[in-house]
């Protein structure tokens, strides 16, 4: 499966640089967008606060990517910086990652933020491999990195949806919480979703790992509404099934699609979906991982009807818990901040996903 990614300036990534004294000599085009102050020729030293400054002054004696909070002139935001010898010439790499933008309050994107901040050093590599690439003329050496970006990416989300950092929540509140998130940042950025969730009381004793399933959420609308007219979805929650210890979630997303690129009747294929939205192809391996380590169920069939002709099912493993105990009894006051986090998350994914290269000028 190949992953294109040819420029810094299309990536919907924010990406800088700076010589060794602190002169901007590089932002793609996001960055030109996202990163207001400091402007190109000007110095990144003003903008840091003292600790962020004293981070900066020894990222040439670091070996790995650091992170560092950048005042932007309208608000502070992180990046990965690391070492990068460009064109022969040394510099600093500044990326702005969007999982890394929240500064989480709750324990679950808590977690998951200090993950990504583990692959730091994998992230600016993909960042360098993509601009060497852009730098070659001809084909020759570009599979080499393609290989080392597929793989970096492969490992990065390993590593993420690995499962090690149980954040178990209830699903009832889990599913509450997240249509809550989606419903206060989709419609801003012109995706009109509709949500409905079916759920009992009895309910209550079955939990979801709320770090990982709230990323494949937002890859799983946002991959099939970009798919829709107009960014349009239904997706319709329900947990089903008759003993407590064998229930899941089953999930179904219908959507209409003018020319599907093919027609298909309960495929179970998942990197064939790739195939409907190939410059997404990171949400389909996302996908794939979900199936292979939590064992979720992907299915979807293609018609040629005018109207919703696309359906996708899926269905999702429930952890189930004998005592009630509602995550440790965590207070009203930690549903809050895991509520404003999720919003905080989704709005900066957001920006991210709908970015348009085309309208920002680099002059």
């Amino acid at each position: 499966m190949k992953i294109d990614l040819n420029s810094l300036d299309d990536l919907n990534t924010a990406v800088m640089m700076c010589s060794p004294d602190g002169t901007v000599i590089y932002k793609n085009k996001m960055a030109m967008k996202e990163i207001r102050l400091p402007k190109r020729n000007t110095h990144v030293q003003p903008h840091l606060s003292p600790l962020e400054l004293r981070k900066f002054n020894s990222i040439e004696k670091q070996e790995k990517a650091c992170l560092v909070a950048l005042d932007t002139g309208d608000y502070k935001m992180r990046a990965f910086v690391s070492n990068y010898v460009r064109r022969g010439e040394p510099c600093t790499l500044w990326v702005f990652v969007p999982y890394v933008q929240t500064a989480a309050a709750s324990k679950y994107i808590y977690v998951l933020e200090d993950d990504v901040v583990t692959l730091a050093d994998d992230i600016c590599e993909i960042i360098k491999c993509i601009d060497e690439k852009d730098s070659i003329a001809g084909n020759k050496g570009k599979g080499a990195l393609d290989r080392k970006i597929r793989n970096k990416v492969d490992k990065i989300i390993a590593y993420l949806f690995f499962g090690a950092n149980d954040t178990r929540y209830a699903i009832n509140k889990s599913m509450n919480m997240l249509i809550n998130a989606t419903e206060q940042t989709f419609s801003k950025f012109g995706y009109n979703i509709k949500y409905n969730f079916t759920a009992n009381r009895e309910h209550c004793l079955l939990f979801i790992d709320m770090k990982s399933f709230s990323i494949f959420y937002f890859h799983m609308l946002t991959f099939f509404a970009d798919c829709g007219v107009d960014k349009n979805l239904t997706a319709d929650f329900a947990v089903t099934g008759e003993e407590m210890n064998d229930m899941k979630m089953k999930i179904k997303l219908t959507f209409t699609m003018p020319y599907p690129p093919f027609y298909a009747d309960g495929e179970s294929d998942v990197m064939k979906l790739a195939q409907l939205s190939p410059k997404n192809v990171i949400d389909v391996l996302i996908f794939q991982r979900f199936c292979d380590a939590y064992k979720y169920d992907i299915k979807f069939s293609i018609n040629d009807d005018f109207v919703d002709n696309v359906a996708v099912f899926i269905e999702i493993p429930l952890i189930f818990r004998m005592i009630y105990c509602d995550s440790d009894q965590r207070d009203e006051m930690d549903r809050y901040y895991l509520l404003t986090d999720l919003i905080i998350a989704f709005g900066h994914m957001l920006r991210a996903r709908v970015f348009d290269p085309d309208t920002v000028s680099l002059n």
